[in-house]
């Protein structure tokens, strides 16, 4: 959330880092996997948590760690629109193959200053869209190539 500034190791902002590509890291270590165990039964799926704070911008891309931007909030804001991008992304390249992307914001939870819903609610949120048949086949599959046109996504 609004942490206070800071690099990783690697040298990147440190929301960046670990609000969106460990999620990233963790996604493309898993994609085979996941891609090899989806059944037509049950899709695999990313499910990519998002918040309610995409709205507080969108991902500073010019400049990916907020130099001279001390706004920590901008910064996780465009964080998690990068990972509703990322399952967005994920569900047009690899949706017709079985593997859907989704992102959810779970509600504010036990924190030092959002105090809305326990733990186990929060993560409700998370295990029905890991988990639930009713979300079945649902979620947006394109019919072509957004750049190219051709009948499938690439």
């Amino acid at each position: 959330m609004n942490a206070a500034e800071g690099r990783t190791k690697a040298g990147f902002e440190l929301q960046f880092g670990a609000n969106h590509q460990s999620y990233f890291l963790l996604f493309w270590l898993l994609k085979y996997l996941l891609l090899a165990s989806s059944t037509p039964a049950f899709h695999s799926r990313l499910v990519s948590v998002a918040s309610a704070a995409h709205r507080y911008g969108p991902v500073q891309v010019e400049t990916i760690n907020f130099e001279g931007n001390d706004n920590g909030w901008l910064a996780y804001g465009s964080r998690k629109i990068a990972n509703i991008y990322m399952a967005t992304q994920i569900q047009r390249l690899y949706g017709y193959q079985g593997l859907r992307g989704y992102s959810l914001h779970q509600g504010a939870f036990i924190s030092p200053n959002l105090q809305k819903y326990s733990a186990a609610e929060a993560c409700a949120a998370s295990i029905y869209a890991a988990v639930s048949s009713e979300l079945g086949g649902r979620g947006f599959v394109p019919r072509g190539c957004f750049g190219c046109g051709t009948s499938m996504p690439h």
